[in-house]
């Protein structure tokens, strides 16, 4: 009789307390039995063993719930089965109630377990009438009414019985579903650990690659320049010098990606802003440099998801950058198009010298396009590329929203 750990009735002192009031409730009832039938000691005695009764109840019963043995589970309703059949004996078939918390209680067993206990309760209630003599020596049963007395009261028990395993059984699954709740609770706690953690390696990544491929090409071409320097420092000076400016150029460009990588540590760069808002901030920037930017707004204006509002920023940040470096435009234009209800499709275009198909898809570049595409595609997206050498370069981004 093996037992189940996560099937816990477990009603605590309020259990405890009804077990009292009933072992109590039946011993009343023996005081209402016709004078004689019991003298003085077979009072004591009924008393006795209803206290025993009651003392295994809660402590027996405890020592069990805490040992979750099989052994100690047979024990325990062996005893209390015994008790519980010379108690309803003693007392001429009245005292009947004390025997329902152990129903209650065999609710915790396997369903083999709880139908034995029930089935042990039911011929306890009929023993007074299989060992007929001293009930029918007391003169409350004719012999005639016997059988259909011992029938209509192991009815009776059956009945109240089922009642109480129903109420017991509802008590024990909600104490499962609220173990299960707990348990989902702290999975999913878990899996937010999880998720911010794997959001936190994600954007180490990011981070590794805009350094890698910015920084780390503006210092690969510093050195270039440098060893061109310490080369032709002698021969040509003229050159040496050229070269010598490049690379302070491209420390300048290196210490500007070196901000923006700390800015996007520190915080988003929209900064509560509207995307179109952040977006003028980005064109003045482009304008302050030397490139003439326009910035068109098309559609109702609409706010989006952060995710979304970021990777449109960043696409247009980072097509500014790339007209600025590499493209030698003479004007770029910025459109935000909202008039499509459920996308919004930003277009970065400049009319500078373009760039070939392996510069388009992004293999050939640096963080540029696989960071935009990366951050796109995370949010069901499209990024799209139009460009050839000396017909300009249009990035085209489209995201839900």
């Amino acid at each position: 009789m093996s037992t189940t750990a996560h099937r816990r009735l477990n009603l605590g002192p309020i259990g405890d307390v009804l077990f009292a009031v009933l072992v109590v409730i039946d011993l009343v009832s023996a005081f209402t039995l016709p004078a004689g039938l019991l003298d003085l000691g077979g009072y004591v005695v009924l008393a006795a063993a209803s206290l025993a009764y009651l003392f295994l109840g809660i402590y027996g019963w405890k020592t069990w719930e805490r040992s979750r043995s099989p052994r100690v589970a047979r024990a325990y309703f062996a005893v209390q089965v015994a008790l519980g059949a010379f108690i309803v004996y003693w007392g001429y078939g009245s005292a009947w109630l004390l025997l329902l918390p152990l129903a209650s209680q065999s609710i915790e067993l396997p369903r083999r377990g709880t139908l034995l206990v029930c089935l042990l309760l039911v011929g306890t209630i009929a023993l007074p009438g299989l060992l007929p003599e001293r009930l029918l020596a007391s003169g409350l049963v004719p012999p005639d009414e016997l059988a259909s007395t011992v029938f209509l009261g192991a009815l009776e028990f059956a009945t109240a019985m089922a009642f109480v395993l129903l109420f017991s059984e509802v008590v024990v699954r909600e104490r499962q579903a609220r173990a299960a709740l707990d348990e989902a609770h702290h999975r999913l706690g878990e899996y937010a650990v999880q998720v911010a953690d794997l959001a936190t390696v994600q954007e180490r990544n990011r981070l590794a690659r805009e350094i890698h491929d910015s920084l780390g090409h503006h210092l690969t071409a510093i050195h270039v320049h440098l060893e061109a320097t310490r080369a032709l420092y002698e021969s040509q000076p003229a050159l040496a010098l050229n070269a010598l400016d490049k690379a302070q150029a491209l420390t300048q460009e290196g210490l500007t990606e070196v901000r923006r990588s700390v800015a996007a540590l520190r915080a988003s760069p929209l900064e509560g802003r509207s995307l179109p808002e952040a977006l003028a901030s980005v064109v003045d920037e482009c304008r302050r440099a030397g490139l003439p930017t326009e910035l068109v707004v098309t559609g109702e204006v609409r706010p989006l998801s952060p995710p979304a509002t970021e990777a449109l920023f960043r696409a247009v940040q980072e097509g500014l950058t790339n007209a600025r470096k590499h493209a030698q435009a003479t004007r770029a234009e910025v459109i935000a198009d909202y008039t499509e209800a459920a996308m919004v499709r930003l277009t970065v275009r400049d009319d500078g010298v373009g760039a070939s198909e392996t510069a388009a898809t992004g293999a050939g570049g640096g963080f540029g396009l696989v960071g935009v595409r990366e951050r796109v595609h995370l949010l069901g997206g499209q990024v799209q590329v139009h460009t050839a050498p000396g017909q300009g370069f249009a990035l085209i981004v489209e995201v839900p929203g």
